[in-house]
């Protein structure tokens, strides 16, 4: 199975948006400044490294090899697993979207 992903460019997009700042993400990883830069530049990376930048960045890295088409969004202790396949449209895959980044940016938690 051949994969064309760049794992350092995407891992570069995915940082890019998180907010977080080269030190801080630095830290998160345990290792320093220079060698972010580093991350960024290559085509593949370590499987515990890449588990580790997944959990930071809050983004499935591991799927974009396997090819899943899965959306999945952590908060605290909630997951939801959605395919896409199973949605009529996109206007509704927008709108359970909305839904979801309203409850994530909101106070709510779930109880047991």
């Amino acid at each position: 199975m051949e994969n064309d992903i760049h794992i350092g460019e995407l891992i570069k997009a995915k940082f890019a948006s998180s907010g977080l700042s080269v030190a801080e993400f630095a830290r998160r990883l345990h290792c320093d400044r220079t060698n972010i830069y580093s991350i960024f530049k290559r085509s593949s990376i370590d499987t515990k490294l890449l588990v580790t930048i997944s959990e930071v960045l809050e983004y499935d890295f591991i799927g974009e090899y396997r090819g899943d088409t899965s959306i999945k969004t952590d908060v605290s202790t909630f997951s939801v697993n959605i395919k896409i396949d199973g949605l009529k449209d996109t206007a509704q895959f927008e709108a359970l979207l909305k839904v979801l980044q309203d409850w994530k940016d909101s106070d709510e938690t779930l109880q047991p």
